[in-house]
């Protein structure tokens, strides 16, 4: 096999893998709170943790790839991941809570590492290869909301959650291969790399833009079944729906880098998505609860999600020149970005338990909305993050 269908290979099986071990608990939460006889709130804290895992991991992600090398960092990542579905699927509370957390780190690291492989390995092609990548990431995610229920139906939730391994096993198997065949890059890759850009308005933008988008995915894919069921959609309809949702994504990301790099800057791009995410929320949550409508709704606001999630990655090659800036780049958007992210499934939960209604978490929904936006107006202007003083990580 060449060289380069290889590498291609192993960052779609890696992309497929970044999502469908968080996505997959939302839909079967009521089997999860069944079992274990858990609230809300600590589902809120569940589904918050690999965000924080994220958040914490995403700081140290780059160094991890400036001193081993991005592809041998992706392959202890993907490791991490198979042992943390593999605990989370067997064990009581402290097991669920302690894979959660492994699964968040495995997952973050390739989050950071996996654009700064692209970069390095399509230099010439990066934008397009950064669709890809995000197609495969909205389709996994979209498999891992959809198969869950009906598994957890017909067996149990531990059985439907560690299914999210078996593709795991199989990107593992490529990329051996692939990381031993990138030893030379590797060794060019290590050793310094500069520092995030935290003095620079416009990384901040970068890094506001994908903690919102992600806040908003992230908080949907936990509860929207839940919402829905609670406007009389039976568990599995809703897993569909949300499937569906995510399905949905696949048209934006295939459109969104075309579109971005037409135009110097990606302003009215990135606006308007948020605008879309608005509209569909509204039909979502407020037009008559009927499939015909919901179906219709929820494919607008996956047009969004899409869209958003793919010009966020976007935005980070960009925004940078070299790899090793993506690399921090996206390190410094992914940690802080997951921080934010990391407020919306636990405060949405609490929120409910509080008010007992679902209509204060659809007002934050669509206000956050209007925040990616305003965030986006900024991102997309046209400029490059500054190259700072390298710092030593050796």
């Amino acid at each position: 096999m060449k060289k380069s269908t290889l590498f291609f290979l192993g960052m779609v099986l890696v992309a497929f893998n970044l999502r469908p071990a968080l996505t997959g608990v939302g839909p079967i939460t009521s089997f999860i709170q069944g079992d274990l006889g858990i609230s809300a709130s600590l589902i809120g804290f569940l589904t918050m943790l690999p965000l924080i895992a994220f958040g914490f991991m995403s700081l140290g992600a780059p160094a991890l790839g400036a001193k081993v090398g991005n592809s041998k960092a992706i392959l202890i990542a993907l490791i991490v991941l198979i042992i943390g579905i593999s605990l989370r699927s067997i064990g009581g509370i402290e097991l669920l809570f302690l894979g959660t957390i492994l699964i968040g780190i495995g997952i973050a690291t390739g989050n950071v590492l996996v654009p700064s492989f692209v970069k390095e390995s399509f230099p010439k092609k990066a934008s397009l290869f950064v669709g890809v990548y995000s197609a495969v990431l909205s389709f996994g995610a979209a498999i891992g909301s959809g198969i869950t229920a009906p598994i957890a139906t017909s067996s149990n939730w531990r059985i439907a959650l560690a299914c999210s391994g078996i593709l795991v096993i199989l990107a593992l198997i490529v990329w051996i291969p692939v990381t031993i065949k990138n030893r030379h890059n590797q060794s060019h890759s290590r050793g310094k790399r500069p520092a995030f850009p935290l003095s620079q308005s416009l990384a901040w933008f970068v890094t506001l833009f994908m903690g919102i988008q992600s806040l908003l995915f992230y908080s949907l894919v936990n509860w929207m079944p839940t919402m829905l069921e609670d406007r009389g959609v039976s568990i599995s309809m809703a897993g569909t729906i949300v499937m569906v949702m995510q399905l949905a994504s696949l048209p934006a990301i295939l459109v969104i880098p075309y579109l971005a790099e037409k135009y110097d800057n990606q302003k009215v791009l990135a606006t308007s998505i948020g605008i879309v995410y608005f509209i569909g929320l509204v039909g979502v949550f407020y037009l008559p609860a009927s499939l015909s409508w919901l179906f219709i709704s929820s494919i607008i606001t996956g047009l969004a999600q899409g869209a958003s999630v793919c010009l966020a990655l976007l935005f980070v090659n960009l925004r940078a020149k070299t790899p090793s800036q993506v690399m921090v780049l996206s390190g410094m958007a992914q940690s802080f970005g997951y921080f934010i992210a990391a407020i919306g499934p636990i405060s949405f939960g609490v929120l409910h338990d509080v008010a007992h209604s679902w209509t204060p978490v659809i007002i934050c929904l669509l206000v956050f909305t209007l925040i990616l936006s305003l965030a986006g107006w900024r991102a997309g202007r046209r400029g490059y993050i500054v190259e700072k003083d390298e710092v030593n990580i050796n």
